[in-house]
């Protein structure tokens, strides 16, 4: 048996959640199980995992976990109370005992993002306009607010959101592309995304269709998606999420197919 920790917080500072005992939940995902063990003491949160064997590629998957089980026992919390609370994560220790900073990211995912840049920390060459309009395109379109807040909370939070933070997050791009379509001729707007973005449906319909169940509460579905298939889903919202900043950074003007290949 091999056993991993987790380390965080219960945010603001000012919280103080207490749990009376351990709360415990056991997974068997993908020929892996896992059994994780929960303590909330004055708000600060040490989760145990223990499992057969591990590999440095579980860890998005342990973290995901434990950040579900220790919301499930923070949202409970609040619900009683009314309190608005947010769990963080911040430490991992692995079966070496070495703490290291939780840091969630996907590199692979940089280079899809071409309608602005951010410099490295103390890098000061690149022209930041078009970061400063990013921004103020998001401060004066609540769709494209709240599509932004659902792709990075794919990151932070459980990874049973994935379908429909990234279904959801489409939909408000249509919504921005052609707000004009709305009940029953929602898909005229979708036909105008797809020859705004320069996709196909079969494209589209990869991110909607799991989205179908849990966006009605129903999670039966999401159990059954692929790790794979889930990073694929994201993978395409940045995609499409690039595409329609570039499509908003240059007008509206048509993408040129030259730059922007059909998405098959």
């Amino acid at each position: 048996m091999v056993t991993v920790y987790l380390k965080g917080n219960v945010l603001p500072d000012i919280s103080d959640v207490y749990l009376g005992h351990t709360f415990t939940g056991t997974w068997n995902e993908s020929g892996v199980t896992a059994q994780f063990f929960v303590d909330i003491k004055k708000s600060v949160i040490d989760v145990r995992c223990e499992l057969e064997r591990f590999e440095p590629e579980f860890r998005h998957w342990i973290y995901g976990k434990a950040i579900q089980l220790t919301k499930a026992v923070v949202n409970m919390f609040c619900f009683a109370r009314g309190y608005g609370f947010m769990v963080f994560i911040h430490t991992f220790i692995g079966p070496d005992g070495q703490p290291v900073k939780v840091f969630l990211s996907r590199e692979e995912l940089r280079p899809l993002v071409t309608a602005y840049h951010v410099n490295h920390p103390g890098q000061s060459d690149g022209d930041p306009t078009d970061l400063y309009k990013a921004m103020i395109l998001s401060v004066q379109e609540p769709s494209l607010f709240l599509a932004m807040d659902d792709l990075i909370a794919t990151f932070t939070s459980s990874p049973a959101i994935v379908p429909v933070n990234c279904a959801r997050a489409l939909e408000g791009i249509r919504i921005m592309i052609a707000p004009e379509f709305k009940n029953k001729e929602k898909e005229k707007g979708w036909e105008q995304l797809r020859l705004t973005l320069n996709c196909s449906q079969t494209y589209i319909q990869f991110i909607t269709e799991p989205s179908k169940g849990p966006r009605h509460a129903d999670q039966r579905d999401v159990k059954s998606l692929s790790n794979s298939t889930l990073l694929e889903l994201v993978s395409r919202m940045w995609i499409l999420m690039n595409r329609f900043l570039e499509f908003k950074k240059r007008g509206g003007q048509p993408l040129p197919e030259s730059e922007f290949p059909l998405l098959a």
